[in-house]
This record gives structure tokens, sequence and C-alpha cells, in this order.
């Protein structure tokens, strides 16, 4: 009878930690398969990036993740003279913060978030918008990336046709010189990974131990 609870216990660790693994991935909702940049205007961060001059992925996108899970946020350039910032709960990237047209493969800066299941939940904005001066921020969340001018582009790193996976990169597009389609004013990255279960590490230990246990009197 304990080695069976032993098994059994070790057996529900292993599913619970499988089941948060899997949990903590991505996927591009909705939007439509296209590629950077669309329209005539040169994408500048294309090439110090990724060494391409285009890139596919999805125009108006929605951005959801499969579980609850730790979502990492870098912030990786900009090419643009309108202040844009990325915003979620518990930060956020301007990008003032660095010179105009500069871009790092590693990243500028970065910051971690325990998001839930379902949309996550993040927004960029810019002062820009398409006006001749800047004007009030014009703010486009996730899941209302279907405004005209001021977008985001989305691309799964490593897969750009695809639409699930542990990273997605996204492009902004401020619409500052017009609705040109070069998505290259703001780029960030999302990366996920699952959330500790110290629970169902301490079950595998027990199920681990039991088991030890049930060996040893066998053994007497």
């Amino acid at each position: 009878m304990a080695l069976k609870e032993a098994l059994s216990g070790i057996a529900l660790a292993i599913t619970l930690m499988a089941g948060a693994a899997s949990a903590a991935t991505l996927s591009i909702d909705g939007g439509t398969a296209g590629t950077i940049p669309g329209g005539k205007a040169k994408n500048d961060a294309l090439m110090p990036l990724f060494g391409t001059n285009s890139l596919d992925g999805f125009y108006n996108a929605a951005i959801r993740l499969a579980g609850p899970a730790k979502v990492t946020f870098s912030y990786f350039g900009t090419e643009a003279s309108w202040k844009n910032t990325f915003n979620t709960a518990t930060g956020s990237f301007s990008n003032k913060s660095q010179p105009n047209n500069t871009w790092s493969v590693s990243g500028f800066e970065s910051y971690m978030e325990i998001m839930g299941a379902g949309l996550a939940q993040f927004s960029f904005s810019t002062n820009g918008g398409g006006g001749a001066s800047p004007t009030p921020p014009t703010t486009v969340k996730n899941g209302e990336n279907d405004t005209t001018g001021v977008t985001f582009f989305a691309s799964i790193a490593g897969n750009p046709t695809g639409r699930t996976g542990k990273s997605v990169w996204l492009f902004f597009d401020d619409g500052g010189a017009g609705p040109n389609d070069n998505h290259d004013d703001m780029v960030v990255r999302m990366d996920v990974a699952p959330i500790p279960l110290p629970a169902a590490g301490f079950m595998l230990l027990a199920g681990l131990g039991g088991l030890a246990l049930v060996k040893r009197r066998k053994a007497a």
C-alpha cells in the first residue's frame, strides 16, 4: 500500500510540473499574416537585430497566454522622434531612455511580471499618431490592435510564420510618418517561463522518500 501511495504522489507531482511547463506558452491570436516592412519605408531594426531586411509575422493580432506564467519583457531599441512607451501593470519602457536609432541584440533593459492565462495585459503609447506635431497620447492595447496607423506587429521568435511559442517579438508603429507599416518605432520581446511549483517539488521528494522507505522495509 505504501509503495502504491508513493508512486501516486510521484505521478501527481510529475503531472503538476508537466502541466505548468506546458501552460507557459503564448499564442498569436487572429490578425493577418504578413511581412514587415509592409510599405516603402525601411525597417531600421531588422538588420542590426536579425541581419535581415524583412520578417514574417502577423498584423493586428493579439497575444494570449495558455496559462499562468513568468513573463519577461525586454526593450531592444527605437527609430522614432515621437515619445513612445510600452506599459504593463508593474513596469514600462520609454524609447527616450536610449538615443534614436540605437539597437541592442541583448536588450537595453528588462523586467519580469507574473501574468495569468488569457489576454496578456500590455499596451504601447505614443504622442505622435500621425500628426504634424505631438498630440495627446494615443494608446494601442493588446486585444485592440486593429487601429489605423498606430499598431504593433507580432512575430514568434525562431518561427516567424507560426502562432505559438515561448517568445514573441513586438514591433510598434507610432504612425508618426503616416501608416507606412515599417514597424520599427519601438521593439520589445516577450518571453514566458513556468511559474515555480514548490508544492509539486515537495510532493515529488515525499514520494521518492516513501519509495525508499518501502524498499528499506522489504530489505529488513
